[in-house]
């Protein structure tokens, strides 16, 4: 049987193999890649020596991986990748999602660029979403606020109307009023006069 060493990875995803959807696979030149790699191979060509292989004739090998010892970066890498999971399982909320964000960017920072594909996809696509979600928040906020601005400009053209209204039957009161004290003034001198002339009249 094969015994993996603890850096033993796929020639092409630079992934560990394990015993699930890693399994390594050997083709004809001898070279090894994971069971998820073999199908995407172009041209049935070996991307290491350029040798071509059949399909037909890929083997599976049987490894000892229960005996390779997983490297701290390889551990961190599997629980960065299993609470990625999670987050799309169960959600999380934006503060701790940008806080776990924050941890596997300076994780993945710190490991050569070619390692932890999978991983660097995940992050890159929750922290996507995370974008996503915060400009929605944000959007959401916005129309709130105009929502409220465009119910107070109602509330003050209302008012408006209002006032306006008021400020009509307070005109038409002050003309009435004046109307009826010039009618009343027209009268009073109505009055005088026809007064004043009865006094000529008795004067004479």
């Amino acid at each position: 049987m094969l015994v993996l060493g603890p850096d033993s990875a796929c020639d092409v995803c630079l992934d560990g193999y394990d015993n699930d959807t890693k399994l390594p696979y050997s083709i004809q030149c001898g070279h090894v890649f994971c069971s998820q790699c073999i199908p995407s191979l172009p041209r049935d060509t070996c991307p290491i020596c350029r040798a071509s292989f059949s399909r037909s004739e890929v083997r599976r090998l049987h490894v000892d991986l229960d005996s390779v010892k997983a490297t701290p970066e390889a551990l961190e890498a599997k629980r960065l990748q299993a609470a990625i999971a999670k987050i799309a399982n169960e959600g999380s909320s934006e503060q701790n999602l940008r806080q776990f964000i924050q941890e596997g960017k300076a994780f993945l920072t710190s490991q050569p660029r070619a390692m932890y594909k999978e991983l660097r996809t995940s992050l890159k696509m929750i922290s996507y979403m995370c974008d996503v979600r915060s400009t929605l928040k944000s959007r959401e906020r916005e129309l709130e606020n105009i929502s409220k601005q465009v119910q107070q400009l109602a509330q003050l053209q209302a008012e408006n109307g209002l006032l306006q209204k008021q400020l009509q039957s307070s005109k038409k009161k002050r003309q009435e009023e004046r109307d009826q004290a010039l009618a009343e003034q027209l009268t009073l001198k109505d009055h005088a006069a026809k007064a004043h002339a009865a006094y000529e009249t008795m004067v004479e």
